[in-house]
């Protein structure tokens, strides 16, 4: 039995390969009240799960040459920049940052930190980071302009492993704000859990998007007791209805392979409604 799923794995994989592809951009429309309708959309980037191993510079620098490319006002980075495959060498904080220092120099960066970015190789990778230009978005509240008209606030929420919702609850504005309020995430889950009210949309990483997905896109197996659904990349919707926007990440947890599920840089069209 077991050699027949083997093989029926294996004809799977054949015949998807054709639909692989390397590094991709979503182009994602996305409307913000209070905005002016009129006018070209103004331009934010999302990457996340960068995983990066010891090897993958000539990956950071395509992907850091492509988003400089699309020109953004923004580029927010949601965490897991460290590499957790077995029998790799993660890369380095101090390379890592070097490789996507470029980043700052034409754009305004915001980072939080992933369930894989611990310790004293977070503790470095924050040093870099701040020697780089970015800014720490965790648990604070930033305002961005993106043209006349145009302002954005945005607060992060690093990984939490305990306290996570009491957290973020502590962390949000008593009111609703006068502009329109984004979160950046790493997990998406306590937000598919819960509701918080004065978050108009929310933008997360960690599920990879599946990173093992059948042909429609969708995860092949559940994770975490969560089912396949909650972990595909694209748009959800919180209990209250915000939406909820989950990239495909760059970078592979676990197995070092995708499958339907090609890497992810997030370009947001933002606009007025």
């Amino acid at each position: 039995m077991r050699a027949f799923f083997r093989c029926w794995f294996l004809l799977l994989l054949l015949a998807t390969l054709p639909l692989q592809a390397g590094l991709t951009v979503e182009r994602v429309p996305l409307k913000l009240w209070g905005w002016p309708k009129d006018g070209e959309p103004s331009r934010m980037v999302v990457l996340s799960d960068l995983h990066a191993r010891a090897q993958d510079g000539p990956l950071m620098d395509e992907m850091v040459r492509r988003v400089v490319a699309l020109q953004p006002s923004v580029v927010a980075l949601l965490g897991d920049y460290h590499s957790d495959l077995t029998k790799i060498k993660p890369m380095t904080a101090e390379a890592l940052a070097h490789h996507l220092a470029p980043l700052a120099r034409a754009s305004r960066v915001l980072y939080i930190m992933g369930n894989h970015d611990q310790g004293a190789w977070a503790q470095e990778l924050r040093k870099d980071f701040s020697k780089a230009g970015f800014t720490s978005a965790d648990g604070v509240i930033l305002t961005h302009s993106f043209g006349p008209g145009r302002k954005v606030e945005f607060i992060g929420f690093s990984f939490a492993f305990s306290g996570g919702r009491a957290a973020i609850e502590r962390a949000l504005p008593s009111n609703p704000t006068a502009v329109p309020l984004i979160a950046l995430v790493h997990s998406p889950y306590l937000f598919q859990k819960h509701a918080f009210p004065r978050i108009d949309v929310v933008m997360a990483g960690h599920t990879h998007g599946g990173q093992i997905c059948w042909p429609n896109g969708m995860p092949m197996k559940d994770k975490e007791g969560l089912p396949p659904e909650l972990l595909r990349a694209g748009w959800h919707k919180t209990p209250n209805g915000t939406p909820l926007y989950i990239t495909r990440g760059i970078g592979n947890s676990r197995v070092d392979m995708r499958l339907n599920c090609p890497p992810e840089i997030t370009l947001f069209l933002l606009s007025g409604r």
